[in-house]
């Protein structure tokens, strides 16, 4: 396989065939070219997210982003004010706005939001995306996700998971942010609000790191790779 930076529609291809993905792997790109949605509506982040790995293009901008609080995580606008008091009394994931403003300043402390990096993030499925991506962004289960792991630390690539903060920011913003692989479960609000599969893990890549993980997908046994003869013949004794 050619493994130039350009291949982003071939390695959707590779990703869904090997790891046996169920949904198309998405593209997120951060660009100050609007490009056509097939959604024209304004939509939340977790929506989108559904709606693009099922075969949706979305361009998103700061007035077809529906969520204040994604607005801001993903760089689109400044923080509102009051988010802490909506996070305690609304959806109640902290016990106080002292602990929320806690929990969301660590998590902007490690990947701030990329204000004014662009005017539009595009969502695309993978094999349809016609503008290079920043992110490649995985619903994957359980064993997808362990492979999605060690075909990144086949070449070395940190794994350094962030699992807190809500779904959007730990999704897109923090691997976006520190350029680090990422896997999370999301925020149990948006999971629950949009009828996440229960087994399902969302998996961020950062795209410099997909042309070594697609070699990797041709080595490693977590991808199409086998083990040594004398190492299945030891695993088949021991199983005896």
């Amino acid at each position: 396989m050619d493994l130039n930076y350009d291949n982003w529609k071939l390695f959707a291809d590779e990703f869904v065939s090997v790891l046996e993905l169920q949904k198309q792997p998405i593209a997120i790109t951060y660009s100050n070219e609007e490009v056509q949605s097939t959604m024209k509506k304004a939509i939340t982040i977790c929506k989108a997210l559904q709606l693009v790995s099922s075969g949706e293009i979305i361009c998103m901008s700061k007035t077809k982003c529906a969520c204040p609080g994604g607005k801001w995580h993903v760089g689109f606008a400044e923080k509102r004010d009051g988010i802490e008091k909506t996070l305690v009394e609304g959806e109640k994931l902290w016990a106080s706005v002292a602990v929320a403003n806690q929990s969301l300043s660590e998590t902007h402390r490690i990947a701030p939001p990329p204000l004014g990096l662009a005017n539009f993030i595009i969502f695309s499925p993978l094999n349809k995306a016609n503008l290079r991506p920043d992110l490649i962004l995985i619903f994957a289960n359980p064993f997808q996700a362990s492979r999605l792991i060690f075909l990144a630390d086949y070449h070395g690539y940190p794994i350094k998971p962030r699992v807190t903060g809500s779904l959007c920011w730990s999704a897109i913003t923090y691997p976006l942010v520190t350029g680090n692989f990422n896997i999370t479960m999301g925020d149990p609000t948006a999971r629950r609000h949009y009828e996440y599969d229960q087994n399902e893990l969302i998996v961020s890549i950062p795209y410099r790191m997909i042309p070594s993980m697609m070699d990797a997908l041709e080595h490693s046994t977590a991808g199409k790779g086998k083990p040594a003869e004398w190492f299945a013949q030891r695993a088949q004794r021991r199983e005896r």
